[in-house]
């Protein structure tokens, strides 16, 4: 059966619109009513496919003007190679989700190694919310500064914001009273990301270093660079190394916090903070396409991933 192809921009009128479904696939249907479900498949970013005998089935007659706006001829072999290789945003999104679901998993066993029972998952967000479905959106490749910045503060509201704090702040103080503050003078409790990047630290510090769990906290201190007493300089030395290294892991969630707060979704835009935020995640300072988009999904998924396998290590550790 013949193919058709369409521009994947075809699929922004159902993407929000009531009553139409667009599936991870570049699926469509008007639920109850008609669907474009049969032999549809996305091709990388650009391209939406379909046998063309299911297309004139699946498409009511009064929506072809559409599909045929965003029609295009078929691709050569070497333009469909092309297309491909670039990995489509909904699978890209997905992958993070299984990460941060990883993420849950592991802190749970960790947190059993010390005797807790995490009543909470870690992260309770759903690609299912409102922010997780415009996350999978077809990303024009000329869509400018503007699309990225909602994009990633949508990142941003749908992995930071599910964070919850009740777990980690039972994990912590299950080490030493008070450990899920900061060490200035306020002893302000920590915020979900700070709470989840000092719980990294202390789950690397009990994998490298095999510390007695009590002295957790005071390594932790000294980690983030808040007094090391009369600790010896190559221990301090391995402990500002771990802090380091777990602050790089965390840069792309920093960056999706400073974007949110300085790319002026909501509020008037600090461009010369935000050009800061992507220069210091090793995107460029502005320009932003949809191929900076996948490299931040990308990078908060490793993130999240190195998170992982601290807490891992350290419930191994747990178990020597």
């Amino acid at each position: 059966m013949d193919t058709v192809y369409f521009r994947q921009e075809v699929l922004t009128k159902y993407e929000v619109t009531s009553g139409f479904e667009v599936k991870d696939n570049g699926s469509v249907s008007n639920i109850g009513y008609w669907g474009l479900t049969r032999s549809t498949s996305r091709i990388g970013n650009e391209l939406l496919t379909s046998a063309i005998g299911d297309f004139a089935e699946g498409v009511p007659f009064e929506e072809w003007l559409r599909w045929q706006q965003y029609a295009v001829e078929p691709p050569s072999e070497d333009s469909l190679r092309t297309i491909d290789q670039e990995i489509p945003i909904p699978k890209a999104v997905n992958s993070l989700e299984h990460s941060l679901e990883r993420m849950n998993r592991a802190f749970s066993e960790m947190a059993n190694g010390i005797g807790l029972t995490a009543s909470t998952p870690l992260w309770r967000g759903s690609l299912d919310s409102l922010a997780g479905r415009q996350l999978k959106w077809v990303y024009p490749a000329s869509a400018g500064d503007d699309e990225f910045i909602k994009r990633a503060t949508l990142a941003s509201t749908l992995f930071l914001d599910g964070l919850q704090s009740s777990p980690m702040r039972q994990f912590l103080n299950a080490f030493g009273k008070s450990f899920h503050e900061g060490f200035d003078k306020t002893r302000s409790p920590l915020g979900s990301r700070k709470l989840l990047q000092r719980t990294a630290l202390a789950c690397a510090i009990i994998a490298e270093i095999r510390p007695k769990l009590s002295k957790v906290p005071s390594l932790v201190k000294a980690a983030e660079g808040k007094g090391a007493g009369r600790m010896e300089g190559d221990l301090y030395s391995e402990l500002l190394t771990l802090n380091t290294q777990i602050r790089d892991e965390f840069s792309p969630l920093a960056f999706l916090y400073d974007l949110r707060v300085h790319g002026g979704l909501a509020h008037h835009p600090n461009r010369k903070e935000a050009a800061l935020a992507a220069s210091n995640l090793g995107l460029p300072e502005g320009n932003w396409h949809r191929t900076d988009y996948l490299a931040l999904l990308k990078l908060a998924q490793k993130g999240f991933e190195r998170i992982c396998d601290h807490f891992s290590a350290a419930r191994e550790a747990l178990e020597d």
